[in-house]
């Protein structure tokens, strides 16, 4: 009895340790006795479909490991955009890619054995239309491919005339202006020669010159600003001029909606009868856009005349800088915050830039400026010397 208390009393015996087996013990007998449904085994040649967040995409695929499932021109086409809009994903953009690439080579292979007489016409279900191309085009202008997108166009040109559901889009526009920009400034980032930087951009120069002569798009500045912007970041400033000069026109001033006319009044052979309102949102405060009428939408927008003063400022042309930012003014658009910092940094770094020694820190700048106003300058004597000893 004795040595039974001293092991009661002994901590280090795990008496918590064996309750709590034997009450696992009870639990385990208790699960066998209970009766358990049986699953019934699935049939091995049965293929699991795979959901996928779109059509035209094979549900089964076999060599999942080696290719990609089957799809249609619809499974390429949301395969291309949904992976091309992705952002800062440059490996989806890649993937993009080399689906529109496998897409191409299928349909080329269909051609091929078409005019071999190989199939018959009918077998040709994959055919790349404007909704490949353009979220083709947007994975290229990602990337900074501007070949690839600049092929992309010269395709559609080409076969524009033979089919009537391909067209020149101003998305595919715009994709290619982005390429061709991206291309330039990663070119001046790898330090090619200037002939080399220029090359996307004097090549997209040509597109827009005859853009909407060969397909009917208005040249807008949301086309002309990206790229004179690149001109102006490869340090090709006149360039940058040129292109917002020859491309799109002076602002002119709007001019304002006629007054309300009285009651009964009349227009040639119309006559109207009542009070005439011109505020469409029926809140007295005329703020309508229609206050104002657009007389060109080939005209320079804020960015463009920010553009023009930013490049007269780099080439140290005051006079030119002045007037363009008196016409923009004059158009009713007036700089802001943004544009103002950007223009005295500008200054700023071209007056260090031309001359003068750039002083490392404002502490010694300051330690300049107070021994300069304190000392005189040298050579110059003021007041008489003190006797000597």
């Amino acid at each position: 009895d004795d040595d039974d208390d001293d092991m009661d009393d002994d901590g280090s015996y795990p008496r918590q340790r064996e309750a709590n087996t034997n009450k696992n013990k009870m639990n385990s007998n208790n699960d066998r006795m209970r009766p358990r449904t049986r699953r019934v085994p699935r049939p091995k040649e049965k293929i699991v479909p795979r959901w996928h967040p779109h059509d035209g995409i094979a549900d089964a695929n076999p060599s999942f490991r080696m290719e990609p499932p089957a799809m249609n021109n619809r499974g390429y086409a949301s395969i291309i955009r949904r992976n091309s809009r992705k952002r800062g994903k440059v490996s989806l953009w890649r993937h993009a890619l080399r689906m529109y690439d496998k897409m191409k080579a299928e349909e080329l292979e269909q051609q091929h054995l078409i005019r071999t007489k190989k199939r018959h016409p009918s077998t040709a279900t994959i055919l790349r239309s404007t909704e490949h191309f353009e979220a083709a085009s947007v994975a290229c202008a990602k990337l900074g491919l501007w070949r690839e997108v600049l092929g992309i166009y010269r395709e559609i040109v080409d076969t524009e005339g033979t089919r009537a559901d391909l067209a020149v889009t101003d998305n595919l526009i715009l994709s290619l202006v982005g390429a061709c920009v991206r291309a330039a400034k990663m070119r001046r980032k790898q330090k090619f020669v200037e002939e080399e930087q220029r090359a996307p951009l004097d090549a997209v120069r040509e597109i827009l010159v005859g853009l909407e002569v060969n397909h009917g798009i208005p040249l807008a500045s949301r086309h002309v600003n990206p790229l004179a912007a690149a001109y102006q970041h490869i340090g090709l400033t006149v360039e940058s001029s040129v292109v917002v000069q020859t491309f799109l026109v002076n602002r002119l001033s709007v001019a304002p909606a006629p007054a309300p006319a009285p009651v009964g009044f009349s227009y040639g052979s119309e006559s109207f009868e009542g009070n005439v309102n011109y505020d469409d949102d029926d809140d007295n405060d005329n703020d309508d856009d229609d206050s104002q009428l657009i007389v060109n939408t080939q005209s320079k927008d804020k960015a463009s005349y920010n553009i023009l003063v930013q490049g007269a400022i780099l080439e140290g042309n005051w006079t030119t800088a002045i007037d363009s930012l008196r016409n923009m003014t004059d158009a009713g658009l007036y700089p802001n915050n943004r544009n103002l910092n950007i223009w005295s940094e500008t200054a700023k770094k071209k007056e260090l830039r031309g001359g003068g020694r750039r002083m490392r820190s404002w502490k010694k700048k300051r330690e300049r400026m107070l021994v300069r106003g304190t000392l005189p300058p040298a050579g110059v004597v003021t007041g008489a010397l003190p006797p000597g000893p």
